[in-house]
């Protein structure tokens, strides 16, 4: 049984193994540079006789473009990897850490290649800063996955995580010098992985204003810890801007070699330009129609200024319109139709979309969608969802097919292209010491929907191997991707702990009043998040993975017949336990509903009874994923 995550392209088995000898055997490498060497260290591979013959050598960063491509050949008294570069190397020899075990290789031929050259996870830190530590952790868990672009999200309304030359007051308290980022550039690069930065204009920019107000466009600034859209926007007419742009993305373009420069464009709100005369008076000058042909012209000078920077420019599709220069690569979030509007209109696309773990949603959610799905395939894996209970309390139309917006109508004779992917973390609801959780959980599952051919499908088998991969992690990585339950180990708790997932999509970080509210269509201006920048991220709901694996081996021992009692027995056991804590530990009062719910399961499982849905929650922020899994076996 193959347990390599993500699959390769294909995997002859052979007899016998090699054994890694006790003795310190120097592998025979053949023009292999540094970062080789150093790999077959990192990933404990020393005492295994190694060959390697790799095309090319001699670059510094890998590229949109290069290949990934490898041959890697085990038999009872080497190995053998054939590369076209030494990234496809790089993935050889990840793929060989994940088939040793217990100082033995099974001897098989394996012929790999990636389906899509841009493989990558955005990471938000401005919400909420992310230690180099944990970025570094992330860059090796993303090398033994097979992904190739971070992209790091440097700046938001709510911090500037980068601390310039020209403007180093501009710098939040927490950030990364250029030292910083350029190390961990290289360090990327070991692992295979490319860095695209991204600073956020014109809007999300805050941060930005607070310290320079007079690029704004008149509107009051003060810092905010807030979430969601902000009303404060740079003032796109503004020559000091310019300027300023050009410096700060030309030191960005110092630190970070890759070509490609993100520059948001998302979410931008519009109120400050449309009461700003001056602003008013340049669009009737320029003849601009409307506030977004007003975003369309600052696009248009900020991507000219990028090139000139000999950056590639890339945004989120909201910058969509026809005067956008068609050299631009479109992150497509809203949906996938927008994916086929960009596509269309000849821009080249990343999708991520469907692959946004901020949602809460389980790995085989995200596993189902594919970035080049046909809209017949994407309009049933929608419905699919939608009829879905598990997702029954989630607000608005769930699904990634159509899209949520209407775009600009765009023509062109020429058609874009489907450059990879990228799964994406914001991180409202993540501090630093969550990161890997949240990520780790689910985000093997989309790498190999990245990676492997479209045909690797298996949801049932990925999660097999999704959870032998979860326990291999912390060994080659230092990344613990499952539950915390050392907290609450000592309480008894964990049958009610494991059984446990956070409510999904939206829910948690809009707050159960405003989620509401957009439910029944009334309006929420005036209705607040519960959560800031400032909130502590310490309660039982931060410390749960976002999908209950304890769950799915409950759901197999229902499916095969096993006695179940020893389960239920625990889920009676647990709200005992709680019941009697709640005078210590009153914070734990939030799970009281939930655990009586699952006390009610275990009666129900027992006498063999019927379970409705809706003892499933949601409990708060909490859901019992288990009753939805009773309530199927019995139908």
């Amino acid at each position: 049984m193959v347990d390599l995550l993500p699959m390769p392209t294909s995997i002859q088995s052979g007899d016998g193994c090699l054994r890694r000898s006790k003795e310190n055997v120097s592998s025979e490498q053949v023009r292999a540079p540094g970062r080789v060497l150093r790999a077959v260290a990192r990933l404990s591979l020393a005492g295994f006789p190694i060959e390697v013959e790799i095309g090319e050598t001699t670059a510094e960063q890998p590229r949109l473009g290069d290949s990934y491509a490898y041959r890697l050949d085990v038999s009872e008294t080497r190995v053998r990897i054939e590369a076209d570069t030494q990234w496809g190397a790089l993935a050889a020899l990840t793929t060989l850490t994940q088939l040793t075990h217990d100082d033995l290789i099974p001897c098989c031929a394996i012929s790999d290649a990636p389906r899509f050259q841009w493989r990558g996870l955005m990471v938000d830190v401005a919400r909420h800063y992310i230690s180099l530590e944990t970025l570094r952790r992330t860059l090796d868990a993303m090398g033994y996955f097979k992904l190739n672009v971070l992209h790091i999200h440097l700046s938001d309304d709510q911090a500037f995580r980068y601390s310039g030359t020209l403007f180093p007051e501009m710098a939040s308290a927490e950030h990364y010098t250029a030292s910083d980022l350029a190390a961990l550039v290289a360090y990327a690069a070991d692992r295979g992985v490319r860095i695209v930065p991204e600073l956020d204009v014109p809007g999300h920019t805050t941060s930005w204003l607070v310290t320079h107000p007079e690029w704004g466009a008149g509107g009051e600034v003060s810092a905010s810890s807030a979430f969601g859209p902000h009303e404060t926007v740079l003032d796109p007419t503004g020559s000091e801007l310019m300027d300023a742009l050009g410096h700060i993305f030309g030191e960005i373009a110092e630190v970070f070699p890759d070509p490609y420069v993100h520059f948001g464009g998302d979410e931008v709100r519009s109120n400050e330009w449309q009461g700003s005369a001056a602003i008013q008076d340049y669009m009737r000058t320029q003849k601009i129609d409307d506030v977004n042909g007003l975003q369309a012209d600052f696009n248009r000078r900020l991507v000219s200024m990028l090139g000139g920077l000999g950056k590639k420019p890339v945004g989120w599709d909201e910058i969509l319109h026809p005067n956008l220069p068609d050299n631009v690569v479109i992150q497509c979030w809203r949906g996938m139709f927008g994916r086929d509007e960009a596509l269309q209109a000849g821009y080249d696309c990343v999708i991520s979309a469907p692959y946004y773990l901020d949602l809460f949603m389980p790995a085989g959610v995200h596993y189902r969608y594919d970035p080049e799905e046909t809209k017949a395939d994407l309009a049933r894996i929608d419905e699919q969802l939608r009829n879905d209970s598990r997702f029954a309390h989630v607000v608005g139309d769930i699904g990634w097919g159509k899209g949520f917006t209407d775009y600009p109508k765009l023509e062109t004779a020429k058609k874009g292209r489907v450059l990879g992917a990228e799964a994406c973390i914001w991180t409202e609801l993540v501090s630093d010491e969550l990161f890997d959780r949240r990520v780790w959980s689910r985000m093997p599952a989309i790498a190999e929907r990245f990676w492997s051919d479209r045909e690797v499908r298996d949801e049932g088998d990925m999660y097999r191997r999704l959870e032998l991969h979860h326990a291999r992690l912390e060994q080659h990585c230092g990344v613990d991707a499952v539950t915390d339950r050392d907290m609450l180990r000592v309480l008894g708790l964990e049958p009610l702990i494991d059984m446990l997932e956070p409510v999904k999509g939206y829910t948690r970080v809009l707050g159960e009043e405003l989620s509401t509210a957009r439910g029944q269509g009334r309006d929420v201006t005036q209705i607040k998040r519960p959560y800031t920048a400032d909130t502590l991220l310490d309660r039982v709901i931060d410390r749960i993975g976002p999908e209950s694996t304890a769950t799915r081996r409950f759901v197999s021992a229902l499916e095969v017949g096993e006695d179940t009692t020893g389960w239920t027995s625990g889920w009676r056991e647990q709200h005992r336990i709680l019941m009697g804590l709640l005078s210590q530990r009153p914070e734990l009062a939030e799970l009281e509903e939930a655990s009586r719910a699952l006390a009610e399961l275990a009666d129900i499982v027992d006498a063999g009874g019927e379970v409705s849905p809706a003892l499933a929650g949601p409990y708060g922020e909490y859901l019992l994923p288990a009753v939805f899994a009773v309530s199927a076996h019995d139908s």
